[in-house]
């Protein structure tokens, strides 16, 4: 990211949706797992997952999902189009990240 603000392009939060599966509580172990779902010419779409991990082992249980959209804008807060090489970074990311779920199954 620190990249795309230094060529003028900012991040700014579009849309968030969180789904609340279970509680965690004070001591419980968590995993927080995050990666680029999907990108267009102006957004990043994140897939977000928060696992609790039993105290004596097992299988994770979920316990909040999201959504959050990152759009990009210019200095005048305007929606600006990544250059295709931004585009495509991005894109090989969240390629890394689709490969990562299949292969753990999700």
């Amino acid at each position: 990211m620190a990249t795309a603000v230094a060529a003028g392009f900012f991040p700014v939060t579009a849309e968030t949706a969180v789904r609340f599966k279970r509680p965690l509580h004070p001591g419980d172990r968590f995993l927080a797992c995050a990666g680029i779902s999907r990108v267009t010419a102006t957004r990043l779409y994140f897939a977000d997952t928060i696992l609790r991990l039993p105290a004596g082992g097992g299988a994770p249980d979920v316990a909040a999902e999201a959504d959050v959209v990152i759009a990009f804008t210019g200095p005048d807060g305007r929606p600006r189009a990544m250059p295709a090489s931004m585009k495509a970074a991005f894109a090989a990311r969240a390629a890394e990240y689709a490969a990562a779920v299949a292969a753990a199954g999700a």
